[in-house]
């Protein structure tokens, strides 16, 4: 398949009305519960015969639904032959940047000590900062891509429409590519983050003087539940003739049209292959389970935790793409509890088979919420893993560890609990000039990994 083809099939393809559509996912994910007998249990996740069925299912969800084009309001639909031919046809691994900085992402297994790969990005920036937050970022030696931003204004004025938002593009690559030749890392690898779901703002990104190089890639989503639109198509044209790589990922809402835990496992994975069909994906984000009411939209959840690890599993056992998990937080910068689920995330990202790519808080309240210390400490958190050679059992105890400490906050009134999230921003940690972590930044960091030497993680101090 071709996207051509992708887009025949989303012009000639069964017409459904969009409300039709998510009440056939939510019905299809709850069949196929019931039907493989999946229980949302803790100890699920480390079982592999229960991830692969969670991967038979998203298969069979795959080939019975399709993707929606949200545009045409057509199902695209596909055979198994072609889902399982696509899988199997997946390259296993990508060189990614150029010169000095090029890196090759791989696909990485289960329990292993295979090599990773650490990057970061995806969040939102303001203009003032994102060039120093992006140096900086740079400047450490074990940061191998950067992902890009969004802004909210530009030049001061807010995004009114299609011009600001290709203004907001072009400011965000110039500043990605800026940032890293002042941090003398040229050829780093940078991916794309659209400001908008919008091809012009995609082509937009793509040029070789100042912006999206062929070595650097682009992020394309798909709309929950399966659906993508021609928008997508459009940008995936453009890149595909362009020459860069599409970075790609499946997600899904737990309590949404995904349905319960089970349900929503099957869904995560199944959008997944969805992108990989429809997008020509090269390397991807680990499919994950996000909560539906935007204001209890926390990471570790015990039901989004379930249904997060127990897809990381299915896909990485079955899936040879180049991947990478989020190290991931509910709380903000400068919080214990952020360190705390940064490390419990990096862990679990290693051990179930991804790269990691540290990430800004679930539910990002404000500008800049990312420091290049978490870069440092998730790298120190990845090498006292590989070097240890933690398995899925000790992944499970470390975060029956740690839970203790950070998920007492999940059980607050949501009208209070962002005050125990709140942190600070990179400003208000780094020296700007410098751009180094201010001292009492430094001290926490330090406390942080003492703590988890405490409960008998390893790691250097």
């Amino acid at each position: 398949m071709d996207t051509l083809d992708i887009i025949e099939r989303s012009r000639n393809g069964p017409k459904v009305e969009e409300k039709d559509w998510d009440f056939m996912v939510w019905r299809k994910g709850e069949e196929l519960a019931k039907s493989y007998k999946i229980n949302a249990d803790l100890e699920g996740i480390l079982r592999d015969d229960v991830a692969d069925d969670i991967f038979e299912a998203s298969i069979q969800m795959i080939c019975d639904l399709g993707i929606y084009n949200q545009t045409s309001r057509r199902m695209i639909k596909f055979t198994e032959q072609e889902v399982k031919d696509k899988i199997a046809n997946i390259h296993s691994e990508i060189p990614i940047g150029e010169g000095k900085d090029q890196r090759t992402f791989s696909y990485r297994r289960v329990e292993s000590n295979d090599p990773i790969l650490l990057s970061a990005g995806h969040m939102r920036c303001s203009e003032e900062i994102a060039p120093k937050l992006y140096e900086a970022m740079a400047r450490l030696p074990r940061t191998d891509w950067l992902e890009g931003f969004i802004i909210t204004s530009i030049s001061g004025l807010p995004l009114k429409g299609l011009p600001y938002e290709v203004l907001a593009t072009i400011f965000e690559v110039k500043t990605m590519r800026e940032s890293i030749t002042r941090a003398n890392r040229p050829g780093m690898s940078l991916g794309y983050y659209g400001i908008m779901n919008k091809a012009a703002d995609y082509i937009a990104a793509l040029n070789p003087n100042y912006g999206i190089r062929p070595v650097d890639s682009i992020r394309l989503s798909h709309l929950p539940e399966l659906k993508i639109t021609d928008e997508d198509l459009a940008s995936v044209i453009a890149s595909n003739q362009y020459g860069t790589s599409i970075s790609g990922g499946g997600h899904c809402i737990l309590g949404g049209f995904a349905g319960g835990q089970v349900s929503s496992a099957i869904t995560s994975v199944a959008s997944a292959i969805g992108e990989y069909l429809c997008f020509n994906v090269n390397h991807a984000w680990a499919p994950t389970a996000i909560g539906i009411d935007v204001e209890k939209k926390l990471w570790y959840s015990p039901e989004t935790f379930w249904c997060t690890g127990i897809a990381y599993l299915a896909h990485s056992r079955n899936i040879k793409m180049p991947s990478a998990a989020l190290a991931i937080s509910s709380h903000e910068p400068n919080t214990k509890n952020r360190w705390l689920e940064l490390a419990v995330t990096t862990v679990t990202s290693i051990v179930l088979g991804y790269h990691v790519h540290v990430f800004r808080p679930s539910k990002p309240m404000r500008d800049n919420l990312q420091t290049p210390l978490e870069l440092q400490f998730c790298m120190e958190i990845a090498d006292t893993t590989l070097n240890n050679n933690y398995k899925k059992d000790d992944m499970l105890e470390f975060l029956r560890k740690l839970a203790p400490e950070y998920m007492p906050v999940y059980e607050k009134d949501q009208s209070e609990r962002y005050e125990f999230l709140k942190g600070n921003p990179f400003e208000d940690l780094y020296d700007l000039e410098s751009l180094l972590p201010k001292q009492f930044y430094l001290e926490q960091y330090s406390n942080a990994k003492k703590e988890l030497r405490n409960i008998g993680f390893l790691m250097e101090l």
